[in-house]
């Protein structure tokens, strides 16, 4: 029986999913809150709006200098590198 206007019954919470969150109790109990719309975990943990990374793998990316592009674009400089070291050593000869 509802004591207030607004009070939630059980039949409001079948559909609602709980956080997916561990908390340190020792046991690897997981948290009860419920979770944040369009999130998996509670605002606690995470479920706050603007919280975690950035969409797409640029949180992965510190400096650049071991991307693929990088390392393709050294290889490609040491080799043209070479060959007019190679040009020249001809040329002196």
């Amino acid at each position: 029986m509802k004591k207030y206007k607004n009070e939630p019954t059980p039949e409001d919470f079948k559909n609602t999913q709980v956080c997916l969150a561990r908390i340190r109790k020792g046991n690897g109990a997981r948290c009860i809150s419920l979770v944040t719309p369009g999130k998996k975990r509670c605002f606690n943990h995470g479920g706050a709006p603007r919280s975690g990374g950035q969409f797409g793998n640029r949180n992965a990316v510190k400096q650049g200098f071991t991307t693929r592009e990088v390392k393709c674009f050294r290889k490609a400089v040491r080799l043209v590198l070479r060959e007019a070291g190679e040009m020249i050593s001809d040329y002196s000869d």
